[in-house]
Order: C-alpha cells, then structure tokens, then sequence
C-alpha cells in the first residue's frame, strides 16, 4: 500500500469512528439534532447528525474494499466506491420488486365507462362523517350543482365506509332548491362550501360566489329545502374514501416486511333499470415507499418534529394529482369526467343583493332574515382588508344601515372607517354611530338571528380602528361601555383605546384587568376573563407614562403573583409595566421563573424596546 493510500486510509478509519458515534448518538437520541437544529449555532452539527449514519455505511463498506483491493491508488479508488455502491444498491433491487407489483395491481382494475353527457338529474356523494352539527351539509359541489341546473337534487350520505360501494339502503339528506312561503334555517361556515373549478369552469362575477347566489335565491324566496331519504333515490352515486392504509418511513423504520403502500378509490356507480347499482368508473390513487436506490440508514421525519432511524425509503405515486392543486382535482373530475357544468353566473347578483336592502331603507321598513344574510355574507367578503376601501355604494349603503337602528350593524367596519380617511368630519360621524349604537344594544328584530355580542364584535373593530382624534369626545361612551358584561367579553379591541385618555381611563383599565383576573389562573381559557384582561393590559401598555398612577396597583398584582407572566402574556405583562414605570430588575424575578428558558439580555431588549414604541402592547 503506498504512503497516500496510508494516509487516507488512515484518515477515513479516523472518520469512521465519529460518525459511528454520532450515528449510535442519533439513534438513541433523534431529538437531540431537533433540539440542536433551534439553537441556530448548533444547526450544523445538527445536520451532521443526520448524516451520521448514511455517510457511516458508506465510508464504512469503501474503506473495507479500499483496504482489501490490491492494486494502484487510483484503481483502488475507483474499485471500492464502485463495488459499495453495487453492493448498497442489490437489496432495493430485490426487495422493491413485491412492493412495486402491489402498488400496480391495486390500479389494474380502474375503468372509466362514463358516456357523455351524463343526463341525470339526482346525484349523490357518500362522505366521510363530519363534526358539523350546525352548518348546512350542503357543501360546494352540492351547491354548485343545483345552482347551475347540473343536477335537481343532490344527496349528501355520511358514511363510516365513505368508499364501500352503494347498496341503496344507506341514509341520506336529500337537497333542493324550491319555491316555499318561509324558507327553513341554513348556516354556511366560511370556506366549507367552496368548490376549486378549472379556470374555464370558473363562470362569471368575481366577487359573488355559491353562498351569495343561494343567500340571494332564498331572499327571493326559492329555498335551500333538505329533507331525509336513502340513495336508493339517486341515479348517480359518488364514493371516495381509502382502501387502504399503510405505514409511512418514519413508522416502518428498519421492518423490511413493513407495509407501506397506500391507497385511495374514487368510483361512480349509475343506478339500473332494476335498482340495482353497477360501476361505470374506477380510479385508485396509490401511494407508496419502496426502498430508495440504496440500502442505507437514515433519519426519517414526520409531523411534530417527531425523527426515527430507518432505511432509506422514497415517495412513488400512481394516479396521484399535484398536491399544490389543493381542491382543484375534485372540480376536475366534476366537471371533466362526468361532464358537470357547474359554473355560476354571478353577473348582477351584487347589485340585486344590496337593491334588495336599498330598496328596504327607501320603503321605510325592516329587512328581513334572508335579505339581511345575503348582503352580511356578501359585505363580509368584499371588505375584508384592513386597508380596503369600499366603492361608493357599498360606503352609502353601510352607512344608512348604521344610521337605522332597525338593521344590525354590518361586518368589517374598519373598511368604512378606512374609507372615510382624510375626513375629519366622516370619521367623526362614525365615531358618533358606533358609540351610539355599542350602547343602545340590540335595536333590531330577534327573527335577524344577530345577537348582541356578534354586534359588539363589528362595532369594535370600527371603534378600534378610528383614529385617536375622532374618539377624543367619547371618554364617558367608553368607560360606560367597559360597565357592560357583553361588552367585556365583545369589544376588547374598543375597550383597550381608552388608552388614549391616559389617567383618566386609568382606573377603568385596572377595573378591565381585575375582572380578567378574578377567574383565576385557569380562567383565560374563558373569553369572560381573558378579553377584559387583555382589554385593560393592552390600554395600558399604550398608554404608558400618561397612565402611570395604575403602576403600584399593578406591582401588588405582580409581587401577589396574580400576573400571568408565561408566554406572550408575560410579554404583554412586562411591556406594560416598563412603559408604566416599573424596572426590568423590578420584573426579572417573575418573568424568568414563569420562562425557564428567558435570558435576562431578552428582558433588558423587551425593556428598552417599549420604552421607544408600543409594537410590543399585543398579544
């Protein structure tokens, strides 16, 4: 063996031996390099971690071939590193074959029969149940389909065995669109009765979606009616479930018998002449991990931080859509394999949903229940921003709402006050309305279904937003509105901007705080304790120097242990106290025993960067 040979062998055994201890150290301790990878400085020896063992197997198998070969340097070289890699790469080669033909045979049998256009009228889906007790199980292809015509009724079934096939007998909710006197009760949950459509099937009126066009059907009296039934009713039966679970790397480890192809089944089903359903198309999308090109170990991932030893194992998939699709492959099949036309035309609906509540004000009378929920749920979207700006009717509009006390105060009033920016006057008039109205309660009809605290949760966030100058006169509205339970627990964001009356709102935010306080430790898990708390914390955070007569009721807090000082309260706890007046030193023994990890150079950037500004008044 030549002199450079001996040398790099002898420096590779020198290699070796570390990664042979980092790898025994990683294996027994795969939390360590999570742990290490946080603290920043140790992320490089964190990865190193990682490497141990794949890179220990490695140098291992080289340095064994390098130190037996007779030959050149260079051969030797070449010889090892080609007889390791041969040698790594023979068990993928006779292992992966089973799990190959596994994964195929579970798509073997996928057909599509389907033949256009599919001319039927009730189509059904079996679904996996759901926790929604109180939200419409009319989802977005439910709605899309009867809002286009695509089909007259559509049947939702919630299964156990979402993906067994249908046998007729299984329970369903029936769902249509009729005309009635008095349309029953529907809850939407926002995002839950979407459909992601290809970009041609989007249709048209990009700022009305399926909830406005139902909302505003019902408003003019053709129902969302849902009545029970089984799917012997339905022509077209949609199941969609998994078939099959498997284990993922981080569970199989180091089981080379470990199972670990997945699969899932999308099949159609048309209803016979006889009843009876037959199976027009399959579609089994399979996922699976084979052992990668070579036999090496390494640390798999998961959820949660969660790191486990196994071998090398990589993702493959069949019949699997591009997850960045999100939803998007479910419109696809809709509207691709069954031929669904499921695209809305939205144009003009914007402008009958607010003429309906138009209309309403000019005839001088109340709204009603659907004419209220169609423009709510419309408003709620196209205002949403903090910085939006609504057009000039929508401005009008929200305005004659919130000047009549017969009609609940509309959602995200910060885009009204938004839009009244560089108007010291407007913004004074909704100061005036929403204090007015934040005190009056409820002034409406009980039939609206808008209570007090969903009001009070508009209202403040239009409070919260107006500027100190157009809140100046209202002192007296705010303290008075801190007396009110609902308000407590509803309007933090308007209660926390008596910060501006400095120590005259000071014994009103200690009033907020020792109300947040008298549940105990526990209580803040209770918007009852933990609004207010945080309502009065906040104000006088903001507040600082100008309140600073609330400091000593605040150090009694404190030395009483009553304060929480853990986490972000701690923070907002600290913050407040320093811009109050009180030390860091004076907080240090507190804050640090209820954080074990604090450092007391975090305390004293958290004191100075207070003092300079109140980004750190929040929660």
């Amino acid at each position: 063996m030549s002199a450079k040979g001996d040398r790099l062998a002898a420096f590779l055994s020198l290699v070796v031996l570390i990664l042979f201890g980092l790898g025994l150290l990683v294996f027994a301790v795969p939390e360590l390099t999570i742990i290490l990878a946080f603290t920043g400085f140790g992320l490089p020896v964190a990865f190193l971690m990682w490497l141990a063992p794949t890179a220990f197997v490695l140098l291992f198998l080289f340095l064994l071939f390098y130190s037996v070969i007779k030959a050149r340097w260079s051969i030797r070289l070449a010889s090892a590193l080609g007889l390791s890699l041969a040698l790594l790469s023979l068990p993928p080669l006779l292992l992966n074959g089973p799990i190959e033909s596994q994964a195929e045979s579970l798509a073997s049998a996928d057909h599509d029969d389907i033949h256009l256009p599919l001319g039927r009228s009730s189509i059904a889906v079996k679904k996996a149940h759901n926790y929604e007790r109180d939200t419409t199980q009319c989802d977005g292809f439910c709605l899309h389909a009867l809002l286009s015509g695509a089909a007259d009724r559509v049947l939702i079934a919630l299964s156990s065995q979402p993906e067994s096939p249908p046998t007729g007998s299984e329970q369903a909710l029936e769902f249509s669109i009729q005309k009635q006197k008095v349309c029953p009760v529907v809850a939407f949950k926002p995002g839950w009765h979407t459909l992601d459509l290809p970009a041609e099937n989007e249709g048209k009126g990009s700022r009305v979606n399926a909830v406005d066009l139902i909302k505003l059907r019902i408003a003019n009296g053709e129902c969302l009616v849902r009545r029970p039934t089984t799917l012997k009713d339905a022509e077209v039966v949609i199941t969609q479930g998994e078939i099959k679970r498997a284990l993922r790397p981080l569970e199989a480890g180091f089981d080379l018998a470990a199972d670990t192809v997945a699969a899932s089944r999308l099949n159609v089903y048309f209803r016979g002449a006889d009843g009876a359903f037959v199976e027009v198309y399959r579609r089994t999308s399979i996922n699976y991990y084979p052992f990668g090109p070579l036999y090496l170990p390494v640390i798999n991932s998961g959820s949660e931080f969660k790191m486990e030893p196994g071998w090398w194992r990589w993702h493959k998939a069949i019949n699997v859509d591009d997850p960045s699709r999100g939803d998007g492959a479910w419109g696809a099949f809709l509207t691709g394999t069954l031929g669904l036309n499921l695209a809305l035309d939205g144009r003009g609906a914007e402008q009958e949903i607010f003429a309906k509540i138009e209309n309403a004000l000019a005839a001088n009378r109340a709204v009603t229940r659907s004419e209220w929920d169609a423009f709510a749920n419309l408003f709620d979207r196209i205002a949403l921003g903090d910085r939006t700006k609504l057009d000039k009717r929508s401005e009008a509009l929200a305005l004659r709402i919130l000047d009549d006390p017969r009609y609940p105060p509309p959602p995200r009033l910060y885009s009204l006050v938004a839009s009244s920016r560089g108007s010291a006057e407007n913004l004074s008039h909704l100061a005036n309305v929403f204090m007015t109205r934040a005190a009056a309660g409820v002034t409406w009809s009980e039939s609206l279904n808008v209570s007090e605290s969903q009001s009070l949760q508009n209202l403040s966030i239009g409070i919260g937003a107006l500027p100190d100058e157009a809140l100046t006169p209202h002192i007296n509205g705010l303290v008075g509105l801190a007396l009110k339970p609902e308000a407590r627990e509803h309007a933090r964001e308007a209660l926390s901007r008596l910060s501006i009356f400095g120590e005259a709102a000071a014994p009103t935010l200690l009033r907020l705080v020792r109300t947040g306080l008298s549940g105990g430790k526990e209580s803040f898990q209770s918007n009852t304790f933990q609004h207010p708390y945080l309502a009065g914390m906040i104000g006088l955070c903001r507040a600082g120097p100008t309140a600073s007569s609330a400091l000593p009721q605040m150090t009694a807090w404190l030395q009483q242990g009553l304060l929480p000082m853990y986490g972000s309260y701690g923070r907002l706890a600290a913050a407040t106290m320093i811009r109050l007046g009180a030390s860091s030193e004076q907080l240090w023994p507190s804050y640090s025993a209820a954080n074990g990890n604090a450092k007391r150079d975090e305390m004293e950037h958290l004191a100075q960067a207070s003092l300079k500004n109140t980004r750190n008044c929040r929660y």
